[in-house]
């Protein structure tokens, strides 16, 4: 049956959806429940929703892990890789959560700050390793 993210395979949700093109790969199939309509309301199974609006996440949360990765080259062979796979995974998802807390900060000109990530890890170390950050200027 598969996991889920709390769902059930019963559950379902109504959707707009574009017909096919009829190049498309199973086009005679996929194409019959829309006839001669450019667009219709279907039901969908609400995990397949879930994945279409949320199939990113996976791509930007592996970006900002790599950003800033306390795994290098040197220890790929230790058995210590997954340990600083999970404190990449776990700096990651603290950040997330200050971003949901305090919201994304801004530049003068509106932008959203690109530093913003950088200057939390930072914190992170000097909050984990009692660093004053006097010491690095």
């Amino acid at each position: 049956m598969g996991m889920t993210t709390g769902m059930t395979l019963s559950e379902l949700m109504k959707r707009e959806r574009k017909r096919p093109r009829k190049t498309a790969s199973n086009s005679k199939t996929t194409r019959k429940p829309f006839g001669d309509q450019p667009t219709k309301v279907l039901e969908i199974p609400s995990f397949i929703d879930f994945y279409n609006h949320n199939m990113g996440a996976v791509d930007q949360a592996n970006q900002l892990r790599a950003a800033f990765t306390t795994h290098f080259r040197r220890n790929l062979k230790e058995f210590l890789s997954g340990v600083f796979w999970c404190l990449d995974l776990v700096v990651t998802n603290s950040y997330k959560l200050h971003l949901k807390i305090n919201g994304s900060r801004t530049t003068k000109t509106g932008k959203r700050n690109t530093n913003q990530h950088r200057e939390f890890v930072e914190e992170l170390a000097n909050l984990l390793f009692c660093v004053d950050s006097e010491d690095f200027s």
